[in-house]
């Protein structure tokens, strides 16, 4: 009987003596491609983008307690689409999240492994993510005209285990040779690629009832405060131009590291710290 805390690791791939013998690349472009190639894959298929209430209605036909024949059928086409090569039904953070906040294992569990089926692990980039490449991109375009860019649709597709974004192994001062550390970085992107949500699901805690309630009273009072507030006399354009400062607040720190690598690209030295980059966002999102 198998004891380890990840029994499922025994069935993933093991790729670190490949890359060790063969050149792949530098560690940026190797990571790179495979998520270009993983979106020119899933551009040619249908996309099929279920919201959480179809998912739970999926989950039922699973656990065989669904109600409603024609959500079993819903399910069998979904299979069979899914099965012919032409249809996938990938997630996004937002399903991610929804998913967190079930409190019984046994519904969660289930809804992630027909998510598993019907999406093969694809995930779209989380919105932060999402945000950063298409700024680089749209800067990037408008500032190399004739230059071929990939389209923005093909670089926001990831893995189920960075559904909350790329995160990579850092060997900086590590005893590993350039070589090695190259091939263990290599290994454990090949890794976590592998790794599908009910096996992420199955190391996250559950959610807490009484944590959710407090959040629905939370949501429930922001709630009141908007619509208090657009009882106000502002103006559309006001309130439209608020809602773009409020986006733009939340994303000041890429704001704020795009300038700094745009500025480092055409020649500017030295580094700055977080704090700094911080205030920089702070600067462009006014």
């Amino acid at each position: 009987m198998d004891m380890s805390p990840f029994p499922w690791l025994k069935d993933k791939p093991d790729t670190f003596q490949y890359h060790l013998e063969n050149d792949t690349g530098d560690f940026e472009t190797y990571t790179r491609k495979k998520r270009l190639d993983l979106g020119e894959s899933l551009l040619k298929l249908r996309r099929i983008y279920l919201d959480t209430k179809y998912w739970l209605y999926v989950r039922d036909v699973y656990l065989n307690r669904s109600k409603n024949p024609l959500h079993g059928e819903i399910v069998k086409e979904l299979r069979r689409l899914r099965d012919s090569g032409s249809t996938i039904c990938p997630v996004s953070y937002s399903i991610f999240s929804e998913l967190l906040y079930q409190s019984d294992p046994v519904t969660r569990n289930a809804t992630a492994e027909m998510i598993d089926e019907l999406s093969d692990g694809c995930t779209i980039q989380p919105p932060h993510e999402v945000f950063r490449r298409e700024l680089i991109h749209f800067v990037t375009k408008m500032n190399s005209v004739g230059v071929e860019l990939y389209e923005i649709d093909q670089m926001v597709w990831t893995k189920a285990v960075f559904i909350l974004g790329d995160r990579f192994l850092s060997l900086e001062g590590s005893p590993f040779s350039g070589k090695q550390a190259l091939a263990i970085r290599k290994t454990m992107d090949d890794l976590f690629w592998s790794i599908n949500l009910a096996e992420i699901l199955g190391q996250w805690p559950l959610s807490d009832r009484n944590k959710q309630e407090n959040n629905i009273e939370l949501a429930e009072s922001l709630t009141d405060g908007k619509f208090e507030h657009q009882k106000q006399s502002d103006s559309f354009e006001k309130l439209f131009l608020d809602e773009v400062q409020g986006v733009l607040d939340g994303h000041r720190s890429i704001l704020g590291s795009f300038a700094l690598h745009l500025g480092q690209k055409n020649g500017l030295e030295g580094n700055l710290s977080k704090n700094e980059i911080s205030q920089l966002g702070n600067i462009l999102g006014r």
